[in-house]
């Protein structure tokens, strides 16, 4: 496509001429305008001056009747050859003289043609009109009439010299404006045909010469700098070009190679994660699982509440080994939560119970504010909310020293229907956090620098608190200062309100576990560790309807399952030299045992990631307890069921309130000198273990003495929790107190 450019040193030229040519028409008009008002000014000023003389001069001829005088008067209006007329008019308007100059000289066609020209355009004559008064009477009044074409024919020739004078400015302005285009515009010209010249010919090495130090030589170096760039460009495309296959083949073997180590990072990952996973798993399943076995053969209170702890506690370490596998999750994108109706008040209220002797330890306050206006229930993910809690509180306790902390929760309900924005916010008076490191303290693995080492901790709390509470449609932030404390917020918007739940839970009523019969069956049991084999065989020392047979190894199975039929084959995931899967494919393989049904028992797979599995018909993950397992043969292995009796769960062993079964003198002593006591201590944030162990013995010491067995049941339960500081079942107990004198 073409381009058609017009000349530049034209459009200069036309550019000088406008603007000389307007200058000089604008100084034209302002000239002649001035010029005319003016002319008309001073001539009607001198008129003015002329009839007022004759009006005082004209007094004595008008008293007197003397039209000579008064014409004598006039006659002096001769000398003013612009007077064409002049005329006095008496008291009663009547003329009484005039004067008519007498004929001038006929003006020459040119001047005439000029006088016409402007007299089509201006007023021709000028009228003065002078009142004539004696002592302040009215005796008559003279009119004067001028000639002004002389005055307008003096303007127009000064008009014609001034743009004469207009038109010599305006050639000189082109005149100039050629000299000045000649030396700018030239090297400008030049300019353009080098460039029109490399743009053709893609020859980025001609240079321009300069000579000049003004503008146009500061164009002229610019350019010449842009070729050079250009051409430098230009080489090292010519380069990448000749060298881009191989370029290509080297980025292209970094990024294979990166990604290999990326997935082999992944793949170790993963790996250590499923033998972390097998090797904590596999112990905590025979903890748990002979735990469980105890619990049915100890009676012994005391036993039973250290048995309780072992349990409790081995739940504890499974759920935080779930919590360090959980990172990982929640970085792949696979976790999902799990959504239930929740109380915060009762989560919250929880949690201050569980650090209250903590807190209590360290002489610090920690209470709990709660908004009047939250819901009784809300739906959350109550594990994963109460994680975060006891993660910030639990955070809170460690680094502070000395003061208070303090759960504050709030709602707002400027949002949708039946939904809310949940805040809580854990404050402390700790040591604080810098600006520098409030950010840092998300990553994994980070804690804040200079953190003394008797704080402990890994430093996946605050990271997996973040990431759940992300999960959880809201965010995680800190606002702290060094010396003066901490203030962590959980923001949970748009959480769902419930209104159809019940206000109170009614007591928990559960069924014993029906009794279950099989029928006689030979269960094949492969699993490489002596101690897991042996739980499992434990679980059903009552039921000798079952035959166990054990394998320690693959090789075993596979020999064992050919030399005798099996009904139920219990077989674990990790076996060495062989897996459980690749031994289930070659069982399933044979015959005889396509339809037998197969349990996996795997410590591997992280919770729920379980595999489509192909080759057996059920997984169950460690730790796997009886009920689960008796559940899982169920569905497999013929048998029938017996009802038992349904009993009601209690804390505490009593058949009848004391107020039946005391008599009046010791339930007056516990309803003047303990009923308030032990109500302060169920309403109180922080346990006092010692006191309470102290109130429980002077209430066995009453009981003794009343001979009252279910005061001293009450007492013995009182006294055993707090030795073992079970905090949460000290505080149904003292609740329970009030209920039991009723």
């Amino acid at each position: 496509m073409r381009y058609h450019y017009r000349n530049l040193t034209q459009e200069i030229s036309l550019i000088l001429l406008l603007s000389i040519g307007l200058a000089c028409t604008l100084t034209t008009l302002l000239f002649t305008g001035s010029t005319v008002f003016n002319s008309y000014q001073t001539t009607q000023t001198q008129l003015q001056g002329l009839t007022l003389v004759i009006s005082q001069n004209s007094q004595a001829a008008l008293l007197f009747g003397d039209a000579s005088q008064a014409q004598s008067t006039l006659g002096a209006l001769q000398a003013e050859v612009r007077i064409n007329k002049a005329v006095i008019y008496d008291a009663k308007g009547k003329l009484f003289a005039s004067y008519t100059p007498p004929l001038y000289k006929q003006p020459s066609r040119l001047d005439l043609l000029l006088e016409n020209t402007l007299a089509a355009l201006l007023p021709t004559q000028l009228q003065v009109t002078q009142t004539i008064r004696q002592s302040n009477e009215e005796i008559g009044h003279v009119v004067v009439y001028a000639d002004i074409r002389a005055t307008w024919l003096d303007v127009s020739q000064n008009l014609f010299m001034m743009i004469l004078l207009s038109i010599a400015s305006m050639a000189l302005g082109i005149k100039l404006g050629k000299n000045l285009s000649s030396k700018t515009i030239a090297p400008i010209l030049k300019l353009a045909k080098m460039a029109d010249y490399v743009s053709k010919n893609q020859d980025y090495t001609p240079r321009f010469r300069n000579n000049t130090n003004d503008e146009i030589g500061l164009l002229i170096t610019n350019f010449n700098s842009m070729l050079e760039e250009i051409q430098k460009r230009d080489q090292q495309l010519q380069y990448q070009q000749e060298h881009l296959e191989e370029q290509v083949k080297q980025r292209t073997f970094e990024l294979i190679a990166a990604k290999e180590q990326a997935e082999a990072a992944s793949r170790a990952k993963s790996e250590f994660l499923a033998n972390m996973s097998h090797e904590i798993r596999t112990p905590m399943n025979a903890i748990l699982g002979f735990s469980d076995i105890l619990s049915d053969l100890i009676t012994d209170s005391m036993h039973c509440y250290y048995l309780d702890a072992i349990q409790r506690s081995g739940k504890t370490l499974l759920q935080l080994i779930n919590d360090i596998l959980d990172l990982s999750k929640i970085e792949a994108g696979k976790f999902t939560l799990q959504y239930s109706p929740v109380s915060v008040e009762s989560i919250v209220n929880d949690i201050q119970l569980i650090f209250s002797q903590k807190a209590e330890d360290k002489s610090i306050e920690l209470s709990v504010s709660m908004d009047e206006a939250l819901p009784q229930m809300l739906l959350l993910d109550e594990i994963r909310l109460r994680q975060v809690l006891l993660n910030l509180v639990g955070n809170a306790i460690k680094f502070t020293e000395q003061g208070f902390i303090k759960i504050q929760v709030s709602v707002n309900f400027k949002t949708a229907i039946n939904k809310l924005n949940l805040k809580i916010e854990v404050y402390d008076s700790g040591i604080g956090i810098s600006q520098a490191q409030q950010d840092k303290i998300f990553a994994a693995f980070t804690q804040q620098e200079n953190q003394s080492v008797k704080f402990g901790g890994t430093g996946l709390g605050l990271t997996i608190s973040k990431r759940l509470a992300e999960l959880m449609g809201g965010h995680l932030s800190v606002t702290s200062e060094v010396g003066k404390g901490s203030c962590f917020s959980i923001q949970l918007n748009q959480v769902e309100i419930l209104t159809d739940t019940l206000k109170e839970k009614p007591k928990k009523r559960i069924s014993q576990p029906k009794a279950i019969h099989f029928q006689p069956a030979q269960i094949l049991l492969v699993d490489d560790i002596t101690l897991n084999r042996q739980l499992i065989v434990s679980y059903f020392v009552e039921l000798p309807e079952l035959t166990f047979i054990e394998a320690e190894t693959a090789e075993q199975a596979l020999t064992l399952v050919t030399q005798q039929p099996f009904d139920l084959i219990l077989m674990d995931k990790r076996l060495p030299k062989m897996s459980g899967d690749e031994v289930c494919q070659h069982i399933k393989a044979l015959p005889d045992y396509a339809t037998v049904p197969i349990i996996m028992i795997s410590a591997s797979v992280l919770q729920g990631e379980e595999k489509e599995f192909v080759f057996y018909d059920l997984q169950l993950n460690k730790p796997v307890n009886k009920g689960k397992l008796l559940k899982a043969m169920q569905s497999f292995l013929p048998h029938r069921e017996i009802e038992q009796i349904t009993s009601e769960i209690t804390a505490i062993e009593v058949t009848k309130p004391m107020a039946e079964t005391v008599n009046s003198e010791l339930l007056a002593i516990l309803l003047s000198d303990y009923q308030e006591k032990i109500k302060k201590f169920s309403l109180a944030g922080v346990m006092e273990v010692d006191r309470l162990i102290e109130l429980a013995e002077e209430l066995l010491e009453l009981a003794h003495q009343y001979d009252c067995t279910a005061l001293k049941n009450w007492a013995t339960t009182l006294k055993t929790q707090a030795q073992l500081f079970d905090i949460a079942n000290l505080s149904k107990t003292l609740i329970e107190f009030a209920a039991l004198l009723k």
